[in-house]
């Protein structure tokens, strides 16, 4: 059954292509396991600073290799 799951012919008829539904499954594990992770806590300053700074890296290191690409 499983390879059937990933027949891009059965996806293609129910509307995904494979990598909108790597994508779902990929998501769908994340908000499973972030369910059973424990009890919610709030967030904090430092929780929201932690998050600005992965997100500024992220965004440094792309514009990195934009930039490196850009030469070729």
């Amino acid at each position: 059954m499983l390879r059937l799951l990933f027949s891009s012919t059965t996806l293609g008829n129910l509307g995904y292509n494979f990598s909108q539904f790597y994508n779902f499954m990929l998501l769908e594990n994340l908000l499973l396991e972030g369910l059973e992770s424990g009890e919610a806590t709030e967030m904090t300053q430092d929780d929201w600073q932690e998050i600005r700074h992965a997100v500024g890296q992220n965004f440094t290191t792309i514009g990195n290799l934009r930039y490196n690409f850009s030469k070729f």
